[in-house]
Parts: C-alpha cells; sequence; structure tokens
C-alpha cells in the first residue's frame, strides 16, 4: 500500500518548487483547502433532514433540494450551469409552499460545524501567502460566497483575493467554462495559474487544454478506500477472512468517528530518509559517434590508424544534478534518447561519466538489460550462481535461496534448460529474481519488466515495495506512465540529457504527459 504521509512531503516539496513559477494560486474548497469531520459531505445533510422533518414535516428534503436544482438548471433562459444558494431555497418554498429560511440557515449552519481547514493544504497556502501570490478561491459550489469567505476567514484563511463560484458566476468548473470566465475577468495569461483540487475531472483534466497548470490532490476518503480495497484483496490472496466493519446503531457517530481516523492518518507528514545514497552532481556524458559509414573492421582499423575516421560529440547527459535518500522510490522519465538509461548505467557503475561527479553508497542490484550477466548457454541453475557471484554473493548464500528464486522466477520446470532457450519474459523473472533475493541497499530497474506477464509485473511491484519497505532504495525506468505514479515517490523528468523537473511522482508525469 502506498504510504500517503511520504505523499504529503512529496506534494509540499513540489509545491514549494512550483508556486515560485506562477502569479496566481487558486484553491478549491471542499476536501482541498477545507476537510469534512464527516465520512461523507452528505452526511452533513443527515441534521438538516431531521431538522426539516422535526420543524416542517417534509420528509427526504435532500432529495427534493437535488431536484429541483436539476429542474432550475435545464430550465434556466440564460444557459445558468448552476443556481444561486438562495434562488434555489425560493424555488423550494414555491413549490413546498413553506418558508425555507430557517432550513437554508441550517444546512449553512451544519456546514460550519463539521469543516476544518487541511493541515496539509494549509502549509501550501501560508507558502503562496508568504511569496505574495494573487490568491483565488474556485469552487463548483452554489452556497452563498459571502459565507465562504467568513467561514474561512475564521478558519484563519483570509489572505485570498477573490472568490469564484459556480453559484455566483453561473458558470462551473465541470465544463471549464468557470476557468475561461476568470481568465477574461481578471486577464490573466494561462501559464501564470496554478490551480490546486481533488476532483480529477473538474480540477485536472478540464484543465488540460487550457494552459492552465493544475494539481490534483486525491481526497483522504478515496486514499482509504484504495488502501482498503488493496488490504482485502491480499487478505482474498492469502485465503483469509476480510473483516466487516458494522456502522452500529448511530450511523452519524460512526461517519464522525471513521473520519477523524481517516483525517488524522491521511494528513500526516513524513519525511524520508536524511541520508544521501544517490549523489550526482553536474554529470555530463558524451559519446563519439561516427559520422561515416565503414563497411566492415578491417577498414574501420585502417581509417582510424590514419585519423581518417570523423566523429560527432554527443551529449546523452549535460549537468544533470540530484540526490535520492535511503528508501526512496525514484523514477526517471522522458523520450527515447533523453538520458535515462544512460544515468542508470553511471550510477551502477557500468559507465563513468565525462563530466562531474558520482557517489553511490551501499550495495547495488542492476537490471539494466534483459540478461546482463547470464551466460546463455549456461541452464538457470548454473546461471543463479554465476550471477550470485558477479553480485557478490557466496555460493552458500546462493544455494539457501536458490528455491526462492526459482519459484519466485516460476521455473521450476526449466531450472535445467539453457537460457538461451528462454522467451525475452523468463529472461526477465529470472534475472528479477537474483537481483531481489537478497536485501540490496540499492535496487535499479530498466524497463525490462515491460516484457513479463501482467501478473509477474504484479508479483514485481509488491516485491519492490516489499524491498522499499525494508530500506531499500529503489531507481526505476519505465515507459508506463501507470508504473511510475503507483511504484515511485519522486520522478526526474529528463529531455535531451537535461533535467526538466523534479518533484512529487503522479504530477511531475502529468507534466510530462501534457506537455
Amino acid at each position: 500500500m502506498e504510504d500517503y504521509r511520504l505523499k504529503n512531503y512529496y506534494m509540499l516539496e513540489t509545491m514549494k518548487n512550483e508556486i515560485p513559477k506562477y502569479s496566481v494560486i487558486s484553491f478549491d474548497i471542499d476536501d482541498t483547502l477545507l476537510l469534512y469531520d464527516v465520512l461523507y459531505q452528505a452526511d452533513v445533510l443527515r441534521p438538516v433532514e431531521k431538522f426539516a422533518q422535526t420543524n416542517y414535516n417534509i420528509q427526504g428534503f435532500s432529495y427534493i433540494q437535488s431536484e429541483v436544482l436539476q429542474s432550475m438548471k435545464a430550465k434556466s433562459e440564460d444557459k445558468k450551469e448552476d443556481i444561486p444558494y438562495y434562488e434555489l431555497f425560493k424555488k423550494i418554498q414555491e413549490q413546498l409552499k413553506v418558508d425555507c429560511e430557517e432550513i437554508a440557515q441550517e444546512e449553512l449552519k451544519q456546514v460550519e460545524e463539521h469543516t476544518f481547514v487541511n493541515p496539509v493544504m494549509r502549509q501550501v497556502y501560508d507558502y503562496a501567502v508568504q511569496l505574495k501570490k494573487r490568491i483565488f478561491i474556485v469552487a463548483d459550489s452554489n452556497l452563498p460566497a459571502e459565507f465562504w469567505s467568513n467561514l474561512l476567514k475564521k478558519r484563519g484563511i483570509g489572505s485570498f483575493e477573490k472568490i469564484y463560484l459556480s453559484g455566483e458566476t453561473g458558470f462551473s468548473k465541470a465544463t471549464g467554462n468557470l476557468y475561461q470566465h476568470i481568465l477574461r475577468t481578471e486577464q490573466l495569461e494561462p501559464k501564470s495559474w496554478l490551480h490546486i483540487g481533488d476532483n480529477r475531472q473538474t480540477d485536472f483534466d478540464i484543465l488540460r487544454d487550457t494552459g492552465i497548470s493544475s494539481y490534483f490532490y486525491e481526497p483522504l476518503r478515496n486514499r482509504y478506500f484504495a488502501d482498503k480495497s488493496k488490504k482485502e484483496t491480499l487478505l482474498k490472496e492469502q485465503g483469509m477472512d476480510v473483516p466487516i466493519e458494522k456502522p452500529g446503531e448511530d450511523a452519524f457517530d460512526y461517519s464522525m468517528k471513521k473520519a477523524k481516523e481517516i483525517n488524522d492518518y491521511y494528513t500526516e507528514v513524513l519525511e524520508p530518509s536524511k541520508e544521501i545514497v544517490v549523489h550526482a552532481e553536474n554529470v555530463s556524458m558524451m559519446f563519439n559517434l561516427s559520422s561515416e559509414k565503414v563497411d566492415n573492421l578491417k577498414e574501420y582499423i585502417i581509417k582510424l590508424l590514419k585519423r581518417q575516421l570523423m566523429f560527432q560529440e554527443f551529449w546523452a547527459l549535460k549537468n544533470v544534478s540530484f540526490d535520492v535518500h535511503r528508501g526512496e522510490k525514484v523514477g526517471l522519465i522522458g523520450l527515447n534518447g533523453s538520458g535515462k538509461s544512460t544515468m542508470l548505467k553511471i550510477v551502477s557503475g557500468v559507465l563513468s561519466p565525462t563530466k562531474g561527479n558520482i557517489s553511490v553508497m551501499g550495495s547495488i542490484a542492476p537490471l539494466i538489460e534483459l540478461g546482463a550477466g547470464f551466460d546463455f548457454d549456461l541452464t538457470a541453475k548454473e546461471n543463479i550462481f554465476l550471477n550470485g557471484t558477479i553480485l557478490g554473493y557466496r555460493r552458500k548464500e546462493m544455494e539457501n535461496r536458490y528455491q526462492e528464486i526459482i519459484d519466485f522466477a516460476e521455473l521450476k520446470e526449466f531450472e535445467n534448460v539453457p537460457v538461451k532457450n528462454f522467451s525475452s519474459g523468463m529472461v526477465a523473472r529470472l534475472g528479477f529474481a537474483i537481483a531481489t533475493c537478497h536485501v540490496p541497499d540499492i535496487l535499479i530497474i530498466d524497463e525490462i519488466l515491460s516484457v513479463g506477464d501482467f501478473e509477474f509485473q504484479k508479483k514485481c511491484h509488491a516485491k519492490m515495495r516489499e524491498l522499499a519497505g525494508k530500506g531499500t532504495t529503489v531507481l526505476f525506468v519505465s515507459h508506463s506512465a501507470g508504473d511510475i505514479i503507483n511504484m515511485c515517490d519522486k520522478a526526474v523528468w529528463l529531455n535531451r540529457g537535461q533535467i526538466v523537473d523534479i518533484g512529487e511522482a503522479e504530477y511531475i508525469v502529468n507534466k510530462y504527459i501534457n506537455n
């Protein structure tokens, strides 16, 4: 399971790097700046339902409210995408023939009572304030802007410039029109604006083609339910019973209790180890590429001795600097030829940089090229002991680990078959099983898992997480954006041998994809 406490750390570090690049920072409200002390936002309306039933004998008020709202949107003559709060309640009042003012106030009261500032997002907000950025509140909400403004100020969030709401403007984030309205009103350049919100569709996907940058902040309850699902799947795979949580008699108390548990855990910030195990400082790598065609080795040697060969300098890496801390899972992303594999070979000691310094602390288990270190004429069994020797393990250690390696690689029936008869997937499985049979200080993987089948990739990812949990540092290259996001804490984006950006994995991968 992903440690979201670490993810919070990387998010905060990334925002410290990103916020200075923009003049405008905007925040969503629900599940971003503010959190609820109930499991679902709809739970806030339970006391309102009870209030409407007790005082006005109205059954199912929330349902009525939703139905009226959708009807008003559909019938809006000026094509409003949302309806102001008090207009909505005026229409409900007309329909029910009951004074709904007290019900409206009760709803606002419940929202205020059950919200508090997200401690993680407060740090992001405070940093934007510290840098004197223009700060907007941008949300799809039909609650009054005055209500949100007063509530945020009571919570210590008062240095924003303006609030833009769907209910007040008639424009929605869901269509993108609210963002366009703000760009026109404020006369902003899209590239000057960074938006932070919790809805993947309205706070992230919708912005891809606008030029506005965005950070998707996954809602805490989504994180909880994702972890819960993974745990349940793991228990089922192990043939164990999945515990069932029962809310008990008071569902609202359960909602608050569970929300506190989620809010407390998923807003913790866990710093990674301060120990640096890979330090790259202005690393550059140059290759001499022949600029003319040579038909055979004899011709090549003659021309080389006569100094008639023409070479062209190719810099695979240019002044690359970054640090990797113990236990971090770092992904390298970029187009083919961007220098990812070259960087891993330098870290592994296969190549020495032309310029700059690289320092690596601890043992390395490299999986850089398919079959590297294998003698393809030898059997799987013989290659296990050969590779063990190359990695510095004693024969006795490899004998003790042999069965574990064969079982993990799923090669029991092929242990005495020459590796030259293996498929690329079988070679990858054997290489990975050998490299991870011990707990290396640093595990380096360059794309080779892409040749394995899906089930084995799942096994490898689980093994990598297990090793990371034991302190192993992982450097990982993959063309799969999903693998980088799911496996890594941090990403390094390379382009033509230079670093474009470094930061929290999902954010950097999304910037790379949308570039």
